[in-house]
C-alpha cells in the first residue's frame, strides 16, 4: 500500500469517528452553521496531515483543538463585526 492511500485511509477512519462529534461539539458552542465548522477542522487536519497524531484518540483530539479554534476565531469575527456596527451608527 502506498503512503497517499495509507493516509487516506487513516483520514477517513478518523473523518467516520469524529465528524458527527465534532458537529454536536460545535453546535453546542456556536450559532454559526456546525457542520461546515466541522468540516472546516476536519479539512485542515487533511491538509495538515503530518502534524495529526497517529494515535486515533489523539487524532480525534487535535480534530477538537482545531474546531474549538476556529470556533474562537468565529467569536471574534462577530465581536468586531458587532464593535464596527456599534461605531457606524
Amino acid at each position: 500500500m502506498s503512503d497517499t492511500s495509507e493516509a487516506e485511509s487513516a483520514f477517513r477512519g478518523l473523518f467516520e469517528s469524529a465528524y458527527s462529534d465534532v458537529v454536536r461539539y460545535v453546535g453546542r458552542r456556536t450559532t454559526d452553521d456546525p457542520e461546515d465548522l466541522a468540516a472546516e477542522a476536519l479539512t485542515i487536519a487533511w491538509r495538515r496531515w503530518s502534524e495529526v497524531p497517529t494515535d486515533p484518540m489523539e487524532a480525534r483530539a487535535y480534530v477538537f483543538g482545531v474546531a474549538r479554534r476556529l470556533i474562537l476565531a468565529s467569536h471574534s469575527r462577530s465581536a468586531r463585526r458587532s464593535a464596527l456596527a456599534v461605531r457606524r451608527s
